[in-house]
């Protein structure tokens, strides 16, 4: 994510929970866990028989993802 401005070797060393207390990856988290909310309602609606979970992600570089369970769908 170039909007965090950070580079890959900063986003590396920010732990866990300083990186999930960022506001810009708290706004894609919320926006991440709306739109996989949607996608699941309309699955859930087109296909009664399905047992998923749902989760969102977001991630500032390749190799840190944040991401989290949203429920079944």
């Amino acid at each position: 994510m170039r909007r965090l401005k950070l580079t890959g070797e900063q986003a590396r060393k920010l732990t866990d929970a300083r990186l999930q207390a960022l506001p810009r990856m708290i706004r894609e988290m919320e926006d991440a866990r709306t739109r996989v909310s949607a996608y699941g309602r309309v699955l859930k609606e087109r296909c009664k028989n399905l047992r998923l979970r749902k989760y969102a992600g977001v991630s500032p570089v390749f190799e840190r993802i944040w991401r989290a369970e949203i429920g079944e769908a």
